[in-house]
């Protein structure tokens, strides 16, 4: 097969891949797509679109030093993770949401298991209410 039927077939799988090989936008934040997982963004700056949860799921908590609320975010895919903010994120509908990934370390609640349970969660640098 001649090499240039290889480079594109190539660039078409990086492309159907998605997120490899995306750049940040203009303020340095990746937008989270439905097949992004947010562990591979952590300490990276991104944007999640989703809503305050109306059904908050069991997470582990931690209280960042300057963030005085929290809440509980639905985004793509029925995940939830939880976002820790300076101001209360009180859009009561769909919103957009720039922050920086952290990682969140606990023991697992599993009887016997002596793996760490993680989770990613999001330090709100400002959010924007749909209109």
């Amino acid at each position: 097969m001649p090499k240039t039927v290889l480079v594109t077939l190539l660039g078409f799988a990086l492309m159907a891949a998605g997120g490899s090989c995306r750049r940040p936008g203009p303020e340095g934040y990746f937008k989270i797509n439905p097949q992004d997982d947010l562990g591979g963004h952590v300490g990276g700056k991104v944007v999640l679109e989703g809503r305050v949860s109306k059904t908050p799921w069991q997470h582990m908590i931690h209280w960042p030093d300057g963030y005085s609320e929290i809440a509980y975010f639905d985004f793509e895919l029925g995940r939830q993770t939880v976002l820790y903010a300076k101001k209360p994120v009180d859009c009561p509908g769909f919103l957009t949401v720039w922050g920086k990934v952290i990682e969140i370390r606990g023991e697992s609640k599993r009887p016997g298991s002596d793996a760490p349970a993680v989770e990613y969660q999001i330090l709100v640098d400002r959010f924007e209410c749909a209109k």
